[in-house]
């Protein structure tokens, strides 16, 4: 359930806003544009928002700068460390994961992700969507911005290419952690009755859009 990498998050918590500002060669074009694709997930969504992954509060930040209401999960005791100490407002941070979390005692507006739901197998990601559509209203919507392909060989032609670069740890990235394919995740979520869309950020990130039916969109 994505905490077997508890112990890396612990271990990069003190770099990683380094990391994600470019700071490592490797990683450039996987965070290129990293302010833009927080801000776009946050100017999709409001209220009570749920937010997995939390790290070290990035997008909690600028969530709670539109003016939501945030209830954050993240299983990295050092990165809910960093992001108690960084982030102020309307929060509350717990210990969780994707799948095993506090439950909020009502139906939030808003789930929203960074850079983290390819931590779950694709069988664990269909178990988490079930779960998060009977946790919001109708009409709410599910945010996550992450790495993923648009087919499987597409997936297995970026990791070619970033060996040709030397990019090996970020190969090695692609390879062992649970990267999916968009029409996966559009059978699951349209499957657990979902009107989902894709925006491309960069050459790896996308943000997924998800709107449980019974809105008024």
């Amino acid at each position: 359930m994505g905490r077997e990498f508890d112990r890396l998050f612990d271990e990069w918590a003190a770099v990683y806003d380094d990391t994600v500002r470019g700071s490592d060669e490797e990683y450039q074009q996987v965070f290129s544009g990293y302010e833009k694709i927080l801000s776009a997930v946050a100017d999709k969504v409001g209220g009570t928002v749920l937010e997995f992954g939390v790290g070290t509060g990035n997008l909690t930040m600028r969530l709670l700068q539109k003016g939501a209401k945030v209830i954050g999960i993240e299983p990295s005791t050092n990165m809910r460390k960093l992001a108690m100490k960084k982030v102020k407002g309307n929060f509350r941070l717990f210990d969780g994961d994707f799948l095993d979390f506090p439950v909020p005692a009502k139906k939030v507006d808003a789930i929203v992700s960074s850079y983290a739901f390819h931590h779950l197998t694709d069988g664990e990601k269909r178990l988490a969507v079930e779960k998060y559509a009977a946790l919001l209203k109708p009409g709410g919507k599910i945010v996550f911005a992450d790495t993923m392909f648009p087919s499987e060989e597409d997936k297995q032609k970026a990791i070619r290419e970033v060996e040709e670069n030397g990019f090996f740890r970020l190969a090695e990235d692609l390879k062992t952690e649970y990267y999916t394919t968009i029409p996966f995740l559009t059978s699951v979520f349209e499957g657990n009755g979902f009107r989902v869309r894709f925006m491309r950020m960069n050459p790896y990130v996308w943000i997924l859009e998800g709107e449980k039916a019974g809105g008024n969109g």
